[in-house]
C-alpha cells in the first residue's frame, strides 16, 4: 500500500540485543528496518455497542464464501512462492474441536505472515487485529471491515470497547489472532518485546493461548531461483498454554507472557536456519 513505509528508525535499547540485521543497503552498509503505517491521524467511532463480526446473516455468508476463496489462494500462494510448511497442525485442530475460544499468539517478521497464519490454519476461520489508522485508509479499511478485522485503537476508552468485544468473542467460542510484538522488521526473526494486549484477555476469559512460531529454511531447488531472499518458511504450531491462576492477576499476566516468550525463542532456536 501506498502508506507503507520501510525506514531506518532507532530501536529501543532492551530490544536492541534481540535484533538481528534484516537487509544491506546497496553501499553494503548494514541497516534496520521497520515497516509501519504512516501515522495518518485519521481513527474512527469505536464505542461499547460496536460489533466486529458480521452484521446479519447475509454478511455471514458472503464472508463464508469469500474467505474460503481467499484462502485457497492464499495456501497456494504460501506454498508456491513462500515454501511453506504447516508441522503440529493437530494443536489447532484439538483446541477448535473442544469449540471453546482462544488466542493465537506468533512472531512477526515477514509482510505476508498474516496471510501465511491464515493459509497455516485452512480451512478455518479466525479474527485477525490490525492498528486502527489502517481502517480509515479508503477501501482497505472497508477490506478489513469485512473480514472481520479487529482494529486496535491507541485511545484508552476505545480500547477498553475493543477488549470487552475480544474477551466476549473468546466466550462466543471464536478464535482471535495478535502479534504480541507489534513491530514488524523484515526477515528479521528474533523475537522482540511483547504487549500485554493478548495476556490480559487470555486471564480474563481464562483460556488457551496457542503460539504460532514462524522458522525459516534456506531455500532449496526452485525457491532459489525464484525467491528474492532465498528462504522457505516452516510454521510451528506449538502446545497450548494457559494462565497459571495460583498467582495473582498482574503476576499471572506476566507469567504467561514469559513462558509464551521463551517457548517461541526456544523454537527459533532448535529450527531456524
Amino acid at each position: 500500500m501506498e502508506n507503507n513505509e520501510i525506514r531506518q528508525e532507532p530501536i529501543e535499547k532492551d530490544n536492541q540485543e534481540n535484533l538481528k540485521v534484516s537487509k544491506k543497503g546497496k553501499a553494503g552498509k548494514e541497516r534496520l528496518h521497520i515497516v509501519e503505517m504512516r501515522h495518518n491521524d485519521r481513527t474512527i467511532e469505536i464505542n461499547r455497542d460496536t460489533n466486529f463480526g458480521s452484521k446479519n446473516k447475509f454478511a455471514e455468508v458472503m464472508l463464508k464464501i469469500s474467505w474460503g476463496v481467499a484462502v485457497a489462494i492464499l495456501h497456494c500462494y504460501s506454498k508456491i512462492f513462500l515454501g511453506l510448511k504447516v508441522e503440529g497442525k493437530e494443536n489447532f485442530k484439538k483446541l477448535k474441536k473442544s469449540g471453546e475460544g482462544f488466542i493465537i499468539v506468533s512472531n512477526h517478521f515477514h509482510i505476508m505472515d498474516t496471510p501465511m497464519i491464515a493459509a497455516s490454519i485452512a480451512p478455518y476461520k479466525i479474527q485477525f487485529t490490525s492498528i486502527e489508522q489502517n481502517f480509515a485508509i479508503p477501501f482497505a479499511g472497508r477490506i478489513l471491515s469485512f473480514f472481520n478485522v479487529i482494529p486496535m485503537p491507541e485511545n484508552p476508552a476505545k480500547f477498553r470497547y475493543v477488549f470487552d468485544y475480544i474477551n466476549r468473542s473468546i466466550n462466543e467460542g471464536n478464535i482471535i489472532h495478535f502479534f504480541p510484538e507489534g513491530v514488524l522488521l523484515p526477515y528479521n526473526n528474533k523475537i522482540k518485546s511483547f504487549s500485554k494486549g493478548a495476556f490480559m484477555c487470555a486471564e480474563k476469559t481464562n483460556c488457551n493461548v496457542l503460539p504460532i512460531v514462524f522458522t525459516q529454511r534456506k531455500a532449496k531447488g526452485p525457491f532459489k531461483i525464484f525467491k528474492k531472499y532465498r528462504c522457505s518458511y516452516t510454521a510451528h504450531i506449538l502446545n497450548p498454554e494457559k494462565i497459571n491462576s495460583e498467582l495473582k492477576r498482574k503476576d499471572a499476566i506476566s507469567e504467561l507472557e514469559e513462558r509464551i516468550k521463551n517457548i517461541m525463542i526456544d523454537t527459533l532456536d532448535k529450527y531456524d536456519e
